[in-house]
């Protein structure tokens, strides 16, 4: 049986430690270890931990110490800002490793972690979960099988609120650099950058293959008192000439549902929370699974990578162009500070929206005409 071990199981995390401890549960895997540094105030977790043998480590070193060599498959749930170094140390030790998304802060970083799962023979997968689903295989194959002709360009648009609680939850939310490392925090690089992968996932002309980036610009806004943007426009072009347009903000007051639309030479495809329209030669309408199973498709697909080297994983090598992405945003325009009359303070659930006025109409428009927002 694989043992499994987890770093960290606090803020998303605690997802981790309960879909680990399920699995372990059904008999699929083994709940080997996990590393705990705020024991105290996840006393209820770790009596649990105790309670089905998992041994836990107060310092990711002692782990790595204890464990090296012993480890099927470490679950790296930190913040950005650890990892890159967290992941090449777990390799280093004989692990395969899934991490959370994003891969990395820096484009250096993301390299370095390809470089060493091919040296040491070892995965380093991604938490992308929404690139498991079957929605995604659909996208991609549909591309790549020419149903549409040449891919011209892909454009995605989503509203996803984001309050202040959300902005204080950690102590690099919002951030650019935290402890002098980068971190990069944004709707594109944390919260709806699944959306962002899986559009770079389609302009690969490969089914296991991601976008070659050739250029990209970006505008860049925020209407929160934060460092990083909460709303942006990217445009950017692959080296076969397939345009790539995403538009997103965190500064809304309501939820509109993530669309993706595909245009080929020969036809369209568009795509939301619901349903796939396929319009080439005839419309084609696929349902679209809940996203409640997502998840479960990536835990199913990482058991098997252990067993089969063939299996597909969103691995770190798929996730580079999505890194350099971010960092191409970033090094093309600064975060604006929009104007205080931009902005309307909402009250909702119990927390403060700061809400860009009309942003939902300026998101929508932006996507329709395919344009960044100025």
């Amino acid at each position: 049986m694989k043992r499994i071990g987890l770093v960290g199981i606090s803020g998303f995390g605690a997802v981790h430690f309960d879909e680990i401890l399920a699995l372990h549960g059904e008999g699929r895997l083994k709940f080997d270890s996990a590393v705990v540094i705020n024991a105290e105030e996840e006393r209820e977790k770790c009596e649990i931990l105790k309670k089905e043998g998992v041994e836990i480590f107060s310092s990711f070193e002692s782990f790595l110490k204890e464990r090296e060599g012993k480890i099927d498959l470490c679950y790296i749930a930190t913040g950005i800002d650890i990892h890159s170094e967290m992941t090449l140390s777990a390799i280093s030790a004989g692990m395969n490793v899934l991490v959370e998304k994003p891969l990395a802060a820096t484009i250096q970083d993301a390299r370095a972690m390809v470089e060493i799962s091919s040296k040491k023979n070892k995965f380093a997968a991604v938490g992308f979960q929404m690139m498991y689903s079957r929605s995604t295989r659909t996208l991609k194959e549909k591309i790549i099988s020419g149903e549409i002709g040449r891919l011209k360009s892909v454009r995605f648009s989503v509203c996803a609120p984001r309050d202040k609680c959300y902005y204080t939850r950690n102590n690099w939310a919002g951030k650019l650099r935290a402890g002098g490392k980068w971190i990069l925090d944004s709707p594109f690089n944390n919260a709806v950058s699944h959306h962002f992968e899986i559009m770079l996932f389609l302009c690969g002309e490969d089914f296991a293959g991601g976008a070659e980036i050739a250029s990209i610009e970006a505008e860049l806004y925020r209407a929160n008192p934060i460092e990083s943007p909460d709303t942006a426009s990217i445009r950017a072009y692959t080296k076969s000439g397939v345009e790539i347009l995403f538009i997103t903000t965190h500064a809304c007051e309501n939820d509109y549902d993530a669309v993706i639309e595909i245009t080929g030479e020969k036809g369209t495809i568009k795509s939301d929370s619901k349903e796939i329209i396929v319009r080439a030669k005839e419309e084609v309408r696929i349902a679209v699974e809940s996203d409640k199973i997502f998840r479960k498709q990536m835990h199913d697909a990482l058991l098997r990578r252990l067993e089969d080297p063939s299996e597909f994983i969103c691995d770190a090598n798929l996730c580079v162009p999505h890194t350099l992405c971010v960092n191409g945003a970033h090094e093309s325009s600064d975060v604006i500070a929009l104007p205080r009359d931009f902005i309307a303070k909402v009250e909702k659930n119990g927390s403060e929206l700061s809400c860009i006025k009309g942003i939902e109409e300026i998101v929508s428009e932006a996507f329709a005409k395919g344009k960044l927002f100025s």
